[in-house]
Formats: structure tokens, sequence, C-alpha cells
């Protein structure tokens, strides 16, 4: 009867050991993940400001032509509505012309902008996808999530945030300045 409570003692000992060592080996292999705030990410990146910035100068300069359209387009509206003013099918025809190049300006120039932007914009995100990635394996990161406005991360631990110090060490990274 001894020989046989030692037996199940030492079978209770070696399954507790052996249950402690795969709850250990879990514990140590389970990936260590983090999260980005990515819109603070990269607007916050210097590359997007720069890029933003250029864009922008782009697009003022696109309003500042449609503006100046627009007033000369008013300013022959005004002469042809004057009292007075005898409007020939000639001027009518011209005006026509004038707003219709308008109106295919803007929208040549609205199409324009927005291959702009994404032919602006796609390396600075490659950018900030790459450094990420060099990031995570640089911090013993097996995963970075990132977070949007349509809540693909609907809670994440603020410990696990990397926001601030991925925007920081990206900014530090950046040659643009």
């Amino acid at each position: 009867m001894e020989n046989r409570s030692r037996m199940l003692i030492a079978t209770g000992l070696l399954l507790l050991v052996a249950n402690l060592a795969l709850t250990l080996g879990t514990v140590l292999t389970r990936p260590r993940i983090a999260f980005v705030r990515s819109q603070e990410l990269v607007y916050g990146y210097m590359g997007m400001k720069d890029a933003m910035s250029a864009f922008q100068e782009r697009e003022r300069s696109v309003q500042a032509n449609i503006d100046t359209m627009t007033r000369d387009l008013e300013r022959q509206l005004t002469v042809l509505r004057h009292p007075g003013a005898s409007p020939t099918a000639v001027d009518l025809k011209a005006v026509k012309q004038q707003q219709q190049e308008l109106v295919n300006y803007r929208g040549q120039m609205t199409d324009e902008l927005a291959r702009q932007e994404e032919v602006l914009l796609a390396p600075v995100l490659e950018q900030v996808n790459t450094f990420v990635e060099r990031y995570a394996k640089e911090h013993g990161y097996d995963v970075v999530l990132g977070t949007t406005a349509s809540g693909n991360l609907l809670h994440g631990d603020p410990a696990m945030d990397v926001t601030e110090d991925v925007l920081t060490a990206l900014n530090n990274s950046y040659e643009g300045r």
C-alpha cells in the first residue's frame, strides 16, 4: 500500500511538472503584440507633413487659376448684361465657350490633383510601413496592429500602444529635414 501511495504521489508530481512546463512554454512563446494609432502616426510624420505641404501648394495654384478664370467670366457677363449692351451671337457664343472651358478645366484639375495626391502620398505611406516593420523587429514585436476610424481595433491596453515611440523614432529618422 505504501508503494502504491508513493507511486500515485510520484505520478501526480510528474503530471504537475509536465503541466507547469507546458504552461511556461506557452507563456514564453506568446507573441508580442503592439498597436499604433494609424492616423496620428501618418499625419504626425514629418514626411507626410512635407508631402501634404507640397500638395497643398499645387492645390492653391490650381485654385488661383480657377478663381482667375471665374473672375474673367464674371466680368464678361457683367459687360454683356449691362443696360444698353447689345450682345451679339458671337459674344454669347464666346461666353458659353469660356464657361465650358472653366467647367472642363475644373474637372481636369480635380482629376489631376487626385492623381498627384496619390502619387505623392504612396511613397510616404510606404516609408511609414517599412519603418514600422523595422521598429517591430528591433523591439521584438511579432505583430503591430494599426487602429483606424472604422474601428478595426476596438480596445487595446494603453501599455500596448507604441504610437508615440514609433512616431518619435520615425521623425528622428526622416531624411527630409
